[in-house]
């Protein structure tokens, strides 16, 4: 079998990083046009792991690695031609025997990633080597893109990335739009991967710390609670009182930024998590008000909207409905809640509907 070792490729490869870029790249406008030869020839999966990745990771021309990144990423994954770009092509899924090269890929795009941008916590060792200006943004986006396509096409049994990008939004020296994108990652993917007990209660307390905007948080809380769904029952009852604080504190955040239809979609996922019987677990009426108070604001058909999944959340719960009469005080939310009372009631799981038949009996 054809090997880069064996090959003597270690001859013209030299291990060290500073002999090889005077001797080959002697300014970024190569490109590293040699390595991705290499690759492309060899198509070695130790060869892309033991090599181009630690020499990629020890460069100083951001520009040349998306580069070679990405013409690596296009020469290696099997994917139709399309018109789009990057992850709206569907990506072929390998199996365990063949995905090796898609798991470096993504360890290398993460690296990239996460050197974008030197670390703001100043206890942190990691500091970037890359200049902190708005230019490395623009990597930023693709190198997103391109996870979505490998996370779609890596077998659900391999979590190794899923995992890492998982700490690496937990991190504090990760930056606010490498967070985002990490984020809007892993929510694509929710319904393929699996988190440990450990790993999601870890992920619902960094909901609170990290700086990030209402809606990576909205996305946060969703992969949270769908990452949860397929955890064992015994396990998943352990975190479910740690939603409180974090879908509050989301909600907060959401509301700071009037982003109303976010606020909504968060409201409806939690109510429609586990059947809703999460929610009866754990909402209270406290917590149902602060709630309401945030949206206070909100007005027009989103107000509907949401007064819509208040009512739903109240009738899960099985929190006293307001009164709405001349006789006691009354908001318009309370008055909205009231309108919706009979179709939130038509769409209410069988489980309400029968303990609510028990009760009265």
């Amino acid at each position: 079998m054809y090997h880069w070792r064996s090959a003597g490729i270690t001859k013209y490869w030299p291990r060290n990083w500073r002999v090889y870029e005077q001797h080959n790249l002697p300014s970024e406008t190569s490109e590293f046009s040699s390595i991705i030869s290499a690759d492309q020839v060899l198509m070695d999966d130790e060869f892309l792991d033991e090599f181009v990745r630690p020499q990629l990771d020890n460069q100083k021309h951001p520009r040349a690695v998306f580069r070679t990144i990405s013409r690596i990423i296009d020469q290696r994954v099997d994917r139709p031609k399309s018109d789009t770009l990057f992850s709206l092509d569907k990506w072929f899924e390998r199996t365990e025997h063949n995905s090796q090269s898609l798991i470096t890929l993504s360890h290398i795009v993460l690296d990239f990633m996460l050197k974008c941008e030197p670390s703001t916590n100043l206890q942190s060792q990691r500091i970037s080597i890359f200049d902190a200006n708005e230019e490395l943004r623009q990597y930023i986006e693709p190198c997103v893109e391109y996870l979505k396509g490998l996370l779609g096409a890596i077998p659900v049994t391999q979590l190794e990335v899923y995992r890492r990008m998982t700490k690496a939004v937990m991190e504090t020296g990760t930056s606010k739009v490498v967070r985002e994108g990490m984020v809007k990652a892993l929510h694509l993917h929710r319904y393929r991967f699996t988190l440990s007990e450990e790993d999601l209660q870890r992920l619902i307390d960094c909901v609170s710390t990290v700086q990030a905007d209402g809606e990576t948080l909205e996305r946060m809380c969703r992969t949270i609670i769908c990452l949860s769904s397929r955890l064992p029952k015994s396990d998943a009852n352990r975190i479910h009182i740690g939603y409180r604080s974090a879908i509050s504190v989301a909600l907060e955040r959401i509301a700071d930024g009037r982003d109303w239809d976010c606020f909504r979609r968060l409201l409806n996922n939690f109510a429609s998590f586990a059947d809703g019987r999460v929610v009866t677990r754990i909402l209270t009426a406290d917590m149902l008000g602060h709630w309401k108070e945030l949206a206070s604001d909100c007005d027009g058909e989103l107000q509907v909207r949401i007064a819509f999944a208040w009512e739903r959340l109240r009738a899960l719960a099985g929190i006293a409905a307001p009164r709405v009469d001349f006789a006691a005080p009354e908001t318009k939310m309370d008055v909205l809640m009231y309108k919706e009372r009979k179709d939130v009631t038509l769409q209410l799981p069988a489980w309400v509907n029968e303990k609510d038949r028990d009760t009265t009996a």
